[in-house]
């Protein structure tokens, strides 16, 4: 399987929604990479920017993914910034950006070479509405393809499979079927009361 790394530099943002009432906004952002058969979600955070504000920054706080080629190249994979107010009640949703990688990888053109450069970009944030309001601003390059081998779990295709036994004939759970009922048992006489008394 053929992959290829990607690093985000996360720099700053600008204009965020203000999500809270009384203080400063201390700001992180959750990114990650979805679509990705083998990884099913790449994810990870930055620092928190203390005070940051509307305006956070986080100094080139620089992300690593490992990304697979084919997907990457069939515009299967989606980076995700989603930027998140650190609250003592609970963290609240700022906003988020959606870039498809692809998009990113063939706006840097030209061969390999230009792909190690590391470019920088904007992009609109968007809030829980869908309405922009602020935007992030982050680095990014991509490294060379490098052949990852396919684990064993996936070359072993002949082998038989292992399953619970199955249950009773006839019976679709797990239970032992229910007894047999037999007929009634005979009624017994019992003598009337004694009369008169």
């Amino acid at each position: 399987m053929e992959c290829r790394p990607l690093e985000i530099t996360i720099v700053s943002a600008s204009d965020l929604k203000d999500v809270n009432m009384f203080s400063k906004m201390d700001v992180y952002a959750a990114v990650s990479v979805s679509g990705d058969p083998r990884n099913k979600k790449q994810k990870t955070k930055t620092p928190v920017a203390k005070g940051g504000g509307t305006n956070p920054k986080w100094n080139n706080y620089s992300i690593k993914f490992t990304l697979d080629d084919a997907a990457l190249l069939h515009n299967r994979l989606t980076l995700n910034i989603k930027l998140v107010s650190e609250r003592s009640l609970g963290d609240t949703k700022i906003g988020k950006v959606q870039i498809p990688l692809k998009e990113l990888f063939d706006s840097l053109g030209g061969g390999d070479d230009q792909k190690k450069q590391i470019k920088h970009v904007g992009y609109s944030v968007r809030t829980s509405s869908g309405k922009p309001k602020g935007s992030i601003n982050f680095g990014y390059k991509f490294g060379d393809k490098f052949t990852v081998p396919v684990p064993e779990a996936h070359k072993k295709t002949h082998e038989p499979v292992m399953a619970y036994p199955s249950g009773h004939p006839g019976s679709s759970s797990g239970y032992p079927p229910a007894a047999h009922a037999g007929p009634y048992p005979p009624a017994q006489a019992y003598p009337y009361p004694p009369s008169g008394g």
